[in-house]
C-alpha cells in the first residue's frame, strides 16, 4: 500500500513539475492560472500528508524524507510563481477576486515559512522529537495548501 501511495505521489509531483514548467510558457488567462494553482496546491497537500504519514513510523527513511521535502518545495515554488503571475493579471479580476488573491498571497508566504522551517528540521537530525516536529510542519504545509485551495475556489474564476 505504501508503495502504491508513493507511486501516486511521484506521479502527482511529476504532473506538478510539468505544470510548473508550463508557468514559463506565457501568462494565459486568470482562469488558466487558477487551474494550474489548484493542481499545484493539491499536489503539495497530498505530498505533505504522505510525508506526515511516513514520519509516524519510527523507522522513517530520512533520505526519502529529504527527497519528499525537496519535491514539496519545488511544488511550492511553482505555487509562488503562479500567484505572482495571477497578481500580474490583477486588472482582469473583480474586487472580490482581488481580495481573495491577497489572501492567497498571504497563505503562499506562510507556506514558504513552514517549508523553510521543515528544511532546517530535516537537516538537524533524526531524533524522534525532530521527526515529530517535521511531521507537524508537514501537516501545517498540507493545511495551508488546503486553505489556499479553498481561497482559489472562492475566487470563482
Amino acid at each position: 500500500m505504501t508503495l502504491n501511495l508513493n507511486v501516486m505521489i511521484l506521479g502527482l509531483c511529476t504532473a506538478a513539475g510539468l505544470m510548473a514548467t508550463d508557468v514559463t510558457l506565457g501568462d494565459g488567462t486568470p482562469k488558466q492560472t487558477v487551474e494550474r494553482l489548484r493542481v499545484e496546491t493539491k499536489a503539495t497537500k497530498v505530498a505533505s500528508l504522505d510525508l506526515a504519514a511516513q514520519l509516524k513510523s519510527k523507522s522513517a527513511d530520512l533520505t526519502k524524507v529529504t527527497e519528499d521535502v525537496a519535491a514539496i518545495e519545488k511544488s511550492a515554488g511553482a505555487i509562488h510563481s503562479l500567484v505572482e503571475q495571477l497578481e500580474s493579471q490583477k486588472s482582469q479580476l473583480t474586487s472580490k477576486q482581488q481580495v481573495e488573491l491577497q489572501n492567497a498571497r498571504q497563505l503562499t508566504d506562510l507556506l514558504h515559512i513552514f517549508l523553510d522551517n521543515k528544511k532546517t528540521l530535516v537537516a538537524d537530525g533524526a531524533s524522534p522529537e525532530e521527526r515529530e516536529r517535521i511531521r507537524q510542519h508537514a501537516r501545517s504545509v498540507a493545511d495551508r495548501a488546503d486553505r489556499l485551495e479553498k481561497v482559489l475556489l472562492r475566487m470563482a474564476i
